[in-house]
């Protein structure tokens, strides 16, 4: 279970050499080493906060990069001129308190100051250092070390009521059953808690070829949950995406058995909104925020959804 961290010393920022983080500044609280992204951001940060010299980054565990402004306060009215980084920096200032982030990997999101973020993942840090090496180059240093082995469809290590926020980015759709997985979040949290998911648009990625999840087949596996039908999710990405023969079933059942991570599910951000509608429908959450993330530049392929714990009222897409 996540302990009381009230007790954790006063933050403060620390300049350091250490691996690639070459004269790299921190912030530094809640026993976690916040990377200062900008010198514009490190100029509000020295007003702020103390300086500590002979101080080894490594004593630390990896947080998620300190807010360009540690007193930036989460805007519903971001404009579509912002870029993906500043929506994501946006989004995350609505967690504060105490809470998790799940799949978080080499990009933990930035979340508010003051909050204490620890890290959930279905595998360990070794194992996912070893997948993230060999396909992605990903050095040790860049994930966030995984503190709960665990999954957004259990989350049996935390109370029922006890956070304050759960993050999600990419994830949701590697579940098998979302609306299960909204469920369990949506338990852990407490009154007015943020569940603040970030869902690939498919029809801005490479599942566009694959056609979208059928809002009835979503509902489908809630109420009726099947091997089965799990097992054909397995068979149409690896056909579709991977260009598996169909003949091929050994493949797609040894994927299957080792639960491969993939995108079992495809939205938009039309489907995904009847899915959020759905939940607040079945669960104790409302809509607090959403955003089908079309930028200016074309950069996005992501959307953005943020459900609030009964108690909170709904406020309008930008």
């Amino acid at each position: 279970m996540i302990g009381n961290t009230n007790e954790q010393e006063v933050p403060f920022i620390l300049k350091t050499d250490f691996m690639h983080y070459k004269e790299t500044w921190f912030f530094v609280e809640n026993q976690r080493c916040r990377r200062i992204t900008s010198g514009s951001s490190l100029a509000k940060y020295k007003e702020l906060y103390p300086i500590r010299q002979s101080v080894c980054v490594s004593s630390f565990k990896r947080g998620p990069a300190a807010p360009s402004s540690p007193t930036a306060p989460f805007n519903p009215n971001i404009a579509r001129t912002e870029s993906v980084g500043k929506f994501r920096e946006n989004i995350g200032l609505t967690a504060s308190g105490k809470g998790i982030e799940i799949g978080a990997g080499g990009r933990p999101l930035v979340t508010s100051i003051g909050s204490s973020v620890f890290y959930v993942d279905r595998f360990t840090t070794a194992e996912i250092m070893e997948f993230s090496s060999a396909r992605y180059g990903t050095s040790s240093s860049d994930l966030a070390y995984v503190d709960f082995v665990d999954s957004i469809e259990e989350l049996s290590s935390f109370k029922e009521g006890d956070l304050n926020f759960i993050i999600g980015c990419h994830v949701i759709e590697h579940t098998t059953n979302p609306l299960k997985a909204i469920e369990v979040c949506a338990s852990k949290l407490k009154s007015e808690g943020k569940l603040v998911l970030i869902v690939p648009d498919a029809t801005r990625t490479h599942d566009k070829i694959r056609g979208l999840t059928s809002v009835e087949h979503i509902v489908a596996d809630y109420y009726m949950p099947s091997a089965e039908r799990d097992f054909e999710h397995y068979i149409e990405r690896l056909h579709r995406i991977d260009h598996v023969p169909l003949g091929h079933r050994d493949e797609f059942l040894q994927a299957w058995k080792k639960r491969i991570d993939t995108h079992l599910h495809t939205f938009n951000y039309t489907s995904f909104s009847q899915i959020a509608e759905i939940a607040t429908s079945l669960f104790d959450v409302d809509i607090f925020w959403s955003h089908d993330g079309f930028l200016d530049d074309n950069s996005s392929r992501e959307m953005y959804f943020i459900f609030s714990k009964r108690g909170v009222s709904h406020l309008k897409d930008s």
